[in-house]
């Protein structure tokens, strides 16, 4: 999402409340990061992040020069018109919205997501 108003809807207040929505990073930040025990500080940092940030608007997406892949699950976290709106404002971008996904399409998919970007990138 470029902008806050993307999020189909605002997270809660702390990630206890997110429960299941949150298991898929939750599972794989236990499993990579250095600290495991640090995750309800990280999981806080997000959802505050969540609730503020970003704040770009489609005349800022507009100026981006580089190729990008916007890519996002069916059943994302992000409005899918958000989702589009974001592709059709950065010239020459390329949507791809991924059927049975959800936000966490690179853990859920991950031979799906490389896929996707592997093609973006020429490979």
């Amino acid at each position: 999402n470029y902008s806050i108003d993307g999020l189909s809807a605002l997270p809660p207040e702390d990630a206890s409340a997110l429960g299941e929505v949150l298991a898929p990073a939750r599972s794989f930040y236990l499993d990579v990061a250095p600290d495991p025990a640090h995750w309800d500080v990280f999981s806080g940092k997000v959802l505050r992040m969540w609730r503020t940030s970003p704040n770009y608007s489609a005349l800022d997406l507009a100026r981006i020069e580089a190729p990008v892949l916007v890519m996002a699950g069916e059943n994302d976290s992000i409005k899918r018109l958000h989702t589009e709106e974001m592709a059709q404002a950065i010239p020459d971008a390329t949507l791809d919205i991924v059927p049975g996904a959800s936000h966490f399409l690179p853990l859920e998919m991950p031979g799906r997501a490389n896929a996707s970007i592997l093609t973006f990138l020429g490979r």
